[in-house]
């Protein structure tokens, strides 16, 4: 009764634009990319809900509620039991206002019994002593047009890749950030800035722009990025982040020291068939004198009757993601979270996941990884550097080899997603990882509004 009165409390407010990364279940959604013959899903997130999924098990936590009133709101109570951390309760919710047609803020909100552990998570805890937190995932004033929009807030922007992108993930911790699309006819273009946090007392930003074309049936896109540092913004730091700036360019000739990366990603359709993969390119020696620092992704889904299936292959070799300063301040991590994907560097991972729906209100979802990589944590992994070795040096391309060290882990999940009423999904997850206790957990989830 104090779940259900805490929740009506919060409910204070409005019309969601944007799919927040961290709601639960946000994986399904790559189901329904595969299961569409046209192209759902825009390469930069968060995805702006325009109702397109189907599925009353997706669409628990991503339905489209449009109202005529200024204030709606939504709130998702979840309580999850395992056998490992015992009882997990969260609030998530949504509260935001219309201020006209084309002007509204969002913001996306959480409550956790366990939230200092939760990787999301900035700040400590206040004021109690039994591990809650709340805190703001996401916070947004945006304009909508016609053509796109441009968002200005805290927030986790992303790349969509299905499952994780190489370049720019929703995992780590949210960020200010300005994220401006714009689309015209097939043309796709993609500005964002996120500031990030303070490492050895200089601030630190990345400004990225993508210029994709997409049709109902493909898409490609040419992504070109920094991450940079300062300690006082001038003329050097300005230039990277114009939206038409050509950050090779800036980096050469009248930017700082910085980390440019580069990113290509595809997308097609074709007979139930979707394929698509992401190629990132960190660094390139082009004598042939050190280890590209590269990074390449690709996948396939496939419908077979009412199954779906989805095979992806994940290679990031060595270095990649990684700088050639000791203190770490270039290097693609966030708040010990890594930006790009979870695996880190030195690694590789092959994942095979299925998807059954035997109704519209039970279905089972099972998954197997295989991952190989060079030892240690992705973040262990992410900061190694060569001993000794200063920017702009050949350290040596033959003696290297992938991964560095064998260390080979395995793991399966199967999943049971089921609709008790519309209002309340009940989840069972069993997970098996030969190197971990077995995981069994039940989590019911509640859809308030």
């Amino acid at each position: 009764m104090r779940l259900i009165s805490l929740s009506l409390l919060l409910s204070i407010s409005f019309c969601q634009s944007f799919i927040n990364p961290q709601r639960p279940q946000i994986h399904l959604l790559k189901w329904e990319e595969i299961n569409s013959n046209q192209i759902l899903t825009s390469k930069v997130a968060p995805l702006v809900n325009f109702n397109l999924y189907s599925s009353r098990i997706t669409s628990f936590y991503f339905s489209e509620n449009k109202s005529d009133g200024i204030l709606k709101s939504e709130i998702f109570p979840e309580v999850s039991i395992n056998n490992n951390d015992g009882t997990r309760i969260r609030f998530y919710g949504s509260a935001g206002i219309t201020l006209s047609e084309r002007l509204s803020i969002q913001n996306e909100f959480e409550f956790d019994n366990k939230g200092e552990n939760d990787p999301h998570f900035q700040g400590i805890e206040r004021g109690l002593e039994n591990g809650w937190v709340g805190y703001l995932q996401h916070s947004s004033l945006t304009y909508n047009y016609s053509l796109g929009h441009l968002s200005i807030g805290r927030g986790n922007p992303y790349f969509y890749n299905m499952n994780e992108s190489l370049f720019l993930n929703s995992n780590f911790p949210p960020t200010e950030y300005v994220w401006w699309q714009h689309k015209n006819q097939w043309l796709q273009f993609d500005w964002g800035i996120l500031m990030l946090n303070q490492e050895e007392s200089l601030n630190r930003f990345i400004t990225f722009h993508r210029y994709g074309i997409t049709k109902n049936n493909w898409r490609v896109g040419f992504t070109e990025a920094v991450m940079g540092s300062y300690e006082n913004w001038g003329a050097s730091e300005t230039g990277y982040i114009m939206p038409a700036a050509v950050l090779l360019e800036t980096e050469e000739n009248r930017g700082t020291n910085a980390n440019l990366m580069w990113l290509l990603d595809g997308m097609v359709k074709w007979n139930n068939w979707t394929f698509y993969g992401e190629l990132l390119i960190d660094d390139f020696a082009i004598d042939g004198q050190s280890p590209p620092q590269i990074a390449g992704s690709f996948g396939f889904g496939k419908k077979f009757g009412k199954t779906l299936y989805n095979i992806e292959y994940t290679r990031i070799n060595r270095w990649t993601g990684n700088y050639c300063d000791t203190t770490h301040i270039h290097t693609w991590i966030e708040r010990n979270v890594p930006i790009g994907h979870s695996i880190g560097s030195d690694a590789h991972n092959l994942l095979i996941s299925s998807y059954f729906p035997f109704n519209e209100k039970l279905a089972v979802e099972l998954s197997f990884n295989w991952k190989e990589d060079g030892g240690g944590t992705a973040l262990e992994r992410l900061k190694d550097w060569p001993d000794d070795v200063p920017c702009e040096t050949n350290f040596g391309y033959i003696s290297e080899v992938f991964p560095s060290v064998s260390n080979i882990t395995s793991s399966g999940e199967t999943k049971f997603y089921y609709i008790i009423q519309d209002w309340m999904l009940a989840e069972i997850q069993i997970s098996v990882n030969k190197k971990m206790p077995p995981l069994f957990k039940t989590t019911f989830s509640f859809h308030l509004d």
